[in-house]
């Protein structure tokens, strides 16, 4: 899981996100899947701050590019990009935090149909804190189960309380079905082509 500072660049982030799928291959997923074997989802997601006038298309969190332009806007903050390998069937509970402070909690259960449809139990949680007292403290939050297909992109809020007038916490998010290590072995390297072309441009190549 990647937990960005505000400002840095997504070509940054791309460099973390590309090693864990590769280090999670070398012992959780066979070469091809043996009867019984349980399939897995690599969830990838991008949570932001925006303003409360800010109203435009949120990018998938894959896009480094587009993501890069959204955040020249002054309303968008890109709080962090946390992502995830999870067994079909079974949860797995990720935690973090934001600019140096913990409460950044993230549990998901995907399970997949047979007709390949991913349906994720999603309980995200963010408590944030200035650090002054604990009534400048808030919870941002949703739980919901969602139903995607196959590297399917959506988007959702996170509820705050006590709601904030002037901003929303968005979050955009993408599954992919994971079956061999073949399949691993694409997406580790579809990964590292994205960052490489991100860097690229970010750099006016």
């Amino acid at each position: 899981m990647v937990f960005l500072h505000r400002g840095m660049n997504i070509a940054r982030a791309f460099l973390a996100l590309v090693l864990i799928p590769a280090c999670s291959s070398a012992t959780n997923t066979p070469e091809t899947p043996a009867k019984g074997e349980k399939r897995q989802v690599f969830v990838e997601m991008a949570i932001f701050r925006v303003s409360r006038d800010f109203a435009g298309p949120m990018p998938r969190p894959d896009d480094g590019d587009t993501l890069n332009r959204l955040l020249e806007d002054p309303r968008v903050t890109l709080v962090s990009t946390p992502h995830m390998l999870a067994t079909d069937g079974y949860p797995v509970t990720i935690s973090g935090s934001i600019d140096g402070r913990p409460g950044t909690r993230i549990v998901v259960i995907p399970t997949i149909d047979p007709q390949d449809a991913i349906h994720l139990d999603l309980d995200l949680s963010i408590h944030e804190s200035d650090g002054r007292d604990a009534a400048s403290a808030r919870r941002l939050a949703t739980r919901t189960t969602v139903t995607v297909g196959d590297h399917q992109f959506l988007t959702g809020a996170l509820q705050a309380v006590p709601p904030d007038p002037n901003e929303r916490w968005l979050f955009t998010l993408d599954a992919q079905i994971v079956r061999s290590r073949a399949d691993l072995k694409k997406l580790f390297e579809e990964k590292q082509r994205q960052r490489e072309e991100s860097i690229r441009r970010a750099k006016g190549g």
